[in-house]
This record gives C-alpha cells, sequence and structure tokens, in this order.
C-alpha cells in the first residue's frame, strides 16, 4: 500500500468506510511519537487497486488533538452503521495509555465494539503489544516505523486478524475523612530538577479514583517497587528496565514489605442476577479476623493460605515485559483452603485462559522471595492460584490498613485508608493480532518468550 497525503476524508469506499486512526502518546520511546506526528502530518491516506483507508493522526497528549480524536470517532460511529464503518485505532504509546484512551472514549458513551485496536509499542515493558504479537519497542512493526517506512507499518494494522477483548472497570473507594490517592507525576522522575523532585508524590485529591484496566491490576509489593521506580525513571527502556530491576531488589531485600492479611478483609462476589447469582457472596477470607467472624455466624468460605506479598488480577498472559503465562504454568496449585466450596475457587473448574472471555485470573505470591524470583525469570512456576471469576468483586480494606499500594497496567498508586475496591467488566472490544504471535491467546499450544 501506498500512503500519500490527502485533503479528503469520511468517503465510503466499495460500501464500507474504512479509518485507521492513530493516538500517539508524545512522551513515549524517547518522544519518538513526537517525531513521527510531526513528519507524518494529521491526515493521510492508504491506498492501493482494491482498498483504501483514510489514516488520521492525533498526539494525545495535546488537549485540543485528544478532543478532536474522541469527537471525531463518535461522530464516526453515530454516522454510520456497523456493517458501514471499519474503524481502526492504533495506539502509539506504553502499557497505561490504553487503559487510558478507553476511559476517556467509554466517559463520551462511545461503544468500543465497534473499534479494533492494535498497539505500536514505545513503552518499556510493553506487556500487551507483545501479547498481540507486536513484540517489543524493536518488534518489526516498530523496526518499519524508525526506518521512515510508515504505510508498511500502518498496512500491518489494516487486514489483520481481531479477537474480543474485555477492558475491566476499577473503583476503589476511602470513606475516611483523610482518604485520598497519591501518585508520581512527571515533574517528580529522575529527569526534573531537584527542587521538582523534592516536591514528592502528587495528592489526587478525590475519595474516588476510577481506572480502566486492560492488562493487570495487583495489591501490595509491586506498588510500592513501581512509585520508586517512578521517581527514578530514565529516557530509554533499557534505563527504565535497569532501575525497575534495582528497585525490586532494594525494596524487595531490604524493606518491610506490606502483607495482605495487613491490607484486606475479604474478596466478595458481588450480586449479578443474569449469572444466577441474587446475593452477594464471599469469594475468599483474608485477615483471620474475618475468617473467624464467618465461622462464628455459621459461614463456611475460602480462606487464603499463608500471609501474601502480593495479590493479582490478570486480563492478559504477560507481565514485567515478557510474553509469559504465568496462570497457565503455575504449579503450586491453589493458594485457598477449603476452595473446592465454590466455583470460582474451584480449582476443577478454572479454563484455560483468554483475554476475551469475560473472566479475570486471580494469585498470589506467597512471599518476598516469590517476588523477586519472578522479577529475575527464575522459578516463574511457584505461584499460588486463587480464583478464576467473572466478577464484579468488591475487596474490603481493614480500616487501619493506612497506605495500600497498587498498580494498574503499569501505573502506580498510593491509596491512603481505602475503603473498599469495586472490580467489573467495564466494556468488550477486539484487539487487533499479528500472525506471529509471540503468545497465541487461544490454541492450546503456543510459544512462551521469556
Amino acid at each position: 500500500m501506498a500512503l500519500v497525503h490527502s485533503t479528503a476524508a469520511d468517503k465510503a469506499f466499495n460500501g464500507t468506510y474504512r479509518v485507521l486512526i492513530v493516538f500517539a502518546n508524545a512522551a513515549s520511546g524517547s518522544h519518538f511519537a513526537t517525531n513521527l506526528l510531526r513528519t507524518a502530518g494529521k491526515q493521510l491516506v492508504l491506498s492501493s487497486s482494491e482498498t483504501q483507508i483514510d489514516v488520521f493522526l492525533f498526539n494525545w497528549l495535546d488537549d485540543k488533538e485528544r478532543c478532536d480524536g474522541i469527537r471525531f470517532i463518535l461522530g464516526l460511529t453515530q454516522r454510520y452503521m456497523p456493517h458501514q464503518l471499519d474503524l481502526r485505532l492504533v495506539i502509539a504509546a506504553g502499557d497505561g495509555t490504553p487503559s487510558w484512551i478507553f476511559a476517556e472514549l467509554l466517559q463520551k458513551n462511545i461503544d468500543l465494539s465497534r473499534l479494533a485496536f492494535g498497539v505500536a509499542p514505545l513503552g518499556s515493558g510493553c506487556d500487551l503489544s507483545r501479547v498481540l504479537g507486536y513484540r517489543g519497542p524493536h518488534g518489526p512493526v516498530m523496526q518499519l516505523m524508525y526506518a521512515g517506512r510508515l504505510s508498511e507499518a500502518l498496512s500491518k494494522y489494516v487486514d489483520a486478524e481481531t479477537r474480543s477483548f474485555d477492558v475491566w472497570d476499577v473503583t476503589i473507594v476511602s470513606e475516611a475523612s483523610n482518604g485520598c490517592f497519591r501518585r508520581v507525576t512527571i515533574s517528580d522522575r529522575s529527569h526534573a530538577s531537584a527542587i521538582e523532585r523534592a516536591q514528592g508524590l502528587v495528592r489526587v485529591p478525590v475519595q474516588k479514583l476510577s481506572l480502566k484496566m486492560n492488562n493487570y491490576f495487583s495489591i501490595g509489593i509491586q506498588g510500592r517497587v513501581g512509585i520508586a521506580f517512578d521517581k527514578s525513571r530514565r529516557h530509554s527502556p533499557a534505563g527504565n528496565k535497569t532501575m525497575y530491576a534495582w528497585h525490586s531488589v532494594t525494596e524487595g531485600l531490604f524493606k518491610r514489605s506490606p502483607r495482605l492479611k495487613r491490607l484486606l478483609h475479604s474478596v466478595e462476589l458481588l450480586a449479578n442476577p443474569a449469572a444466577g447469582r441474587d446475593n452477594d457472596t464471599i469469594l475468599f477470607t483474608v485477615s483471620d479476623e474475618m475468617q473467624e467472624r464467618c465461622l462464628a455466624a455459621g459461614i463456611e468460605a475460602p480462606h487464603l493460605r499463608g500471609n501474601p506479598v502480593e495479590l493479582m488480577l490478570m486480563n492478559i498472559p504477560g507481565i514485567w515485559g515478557r510474553a509469559v503465562d504465568l496462570w497457565g504454568d503455575a504449579t503450586r496449585g491453589t493458594g485457598l483452603t477449603n476452595g473446592s466450596l465454590l466455583e470460582d475457587t474451584n480449582s476443577e473448574k478454572w479454563t484455560r485462559r483468554s483475554f476475551g472471555d469475560g473472566k479475570l485470573e486471580m494469585f498470589c505470591m506467597p512471599h518476598k522471595a516469590s517476588f523477586l524470583s519472578k522479577q529475575m525469570a527464575v522459578f516463574r512456576r511457584h505461584l499460588h492460584r486463587v480464583a478464576q471469576t467473572s466478577g464484579p468483586l468488591r475487596f474490603r480494606f481493614q480500616e487501619q490498613s493506612q497506605v495500600v499500594y497498587l498498580m494498574c497496567d503499569g501505573e502506580f498508586y498510593e491509596a491512603v485508608n481505602p475503603s473498599y475496591m469495586i472490580v467489573s467488566l467495564a466494556a468488550k472490544t477486539h484487539a487487533i493480532v499479528q500472525p506471529d504471535l509471540e503468545y497465541s491467546d487461544s490454541p492450546p499450544s503456543f510459544r512462551r518468550s521469556v
């Protein structure tokens, strides 16, 4: 296909209007996205003898361009019926930007099932791009972009296969008067001035934090490691990986790790009549106090073994910059006592995971050595699987938990005196996958890259 500049747009070709929209995070990839936007222009056409696709590029970090891009998508979905529109979205960024984009689109009541998205990996970990087959920042698609062969690179997203993909909603609420949320901003990172770095974490002045999650979510040690890492980010993916490994070791070995039994009371399945569940149900208890309350009330519930340092929910089989199936490879069995009491916690009922099956996989890391071994790419199978569930879920935090460290799709937060957290399926969309997948999401056999 040839890529040419165009002044005409919004025209149906052979009965279907084909559109490719590129949202580029100009701060990602050592600012490669900035150069891409500057050299490519804003409106192009991919054309051949058989098809024509209008291409529009937007800088996601520019307020005006971001709003223009969202309004453009909204207008397309309102103007065209589903069979009249082939809308594909390419996100040139790291792992956190797709969640941000989906949150903005859903806020405008845009039906995510009307589009398919792909990723041009520009971040450090690039877990989502690896799972979808684009590999990392040095994969074949990005090599074409770096070489200036933009038409060939974008053509990879045009006719590629799509698969169902789940987008999840995570809402953390603090009912305490002194509750809040904190995170590191760009000005806190190491490439800022010394004065800016000394300002510390930025307080998010809300008592309810709503996030969208595509990849994974965690409670525990990984969030604390990430906060320290965010303050010392570098300009290159290699530098960032080095810093993340450094903080994983120093935080894991020399600092006291938060333990789940000090943070959580229980995890509950909320009522879902569509799934045949009319009442809330305790999925499993975490604190010994909550388990004793259940027993005193004559309620049998699964109970979390030991006192883990991390609880993770996963939608994709990739984390830490590697396409690895932690859930499928786990050999330590269930992390619960009496797990067979409920279908979602019964290991005999668990199925092979998929990022479009409407379910999340939940597992825990029993101790700091387990966390460090996973970070260093050894003993990856020594995990405790906990549940496979479609939710919705409610996580009840302990009153004295004070600071809880959270991670959502590579973005890190401190929650001060959180009360509870709700996790539910927000929307279903379509992911554009590449034929040379490093990890195949659906067949029983797959290749694993570590």
